[in-house]
């Protein structure tokens, strides 16, 4: 016998959205354009500025220059000799 009393509803034969290939998007991905900026202003504020002065004491630079030199010439050559004794 049939049942009447019992309703069918046809369901509705939706397919699920296909999706796309690679990666999500992040909903707050920068453009291409934006990122060029960015990168940018980074480089700008990375930027190195230097500074010149003109020492007046130059020549006392120098000469203590050379001095240290001398020390450490004969520091190195007394080095030496300890080696060639050993």
């Amino acid at each position: 016998m049939r049942n009447v009393t019992e309703k069918k509803t046809a369901k509705p034969v939706t397919e699920p959205a296909k999706r796309s290939r690679g990666r999500p998007r992040k909903p707050d991905a920068l453009t291409a354009a934006q990122r060029q900026a960015a990168y940018r202003q980074r480089k700008r504020e990375a930027s190195i500025n230097v500074i010149v002065t003109e020492n007046c004491d130059l020549g006392h630079q120098v000469q203590s220059s050379g001095a240290e030199l001398d020390q450490t010439s004969a520091a190195a050559e007394s080095h030496e000799r300890q080696l060639s004794v050993r």
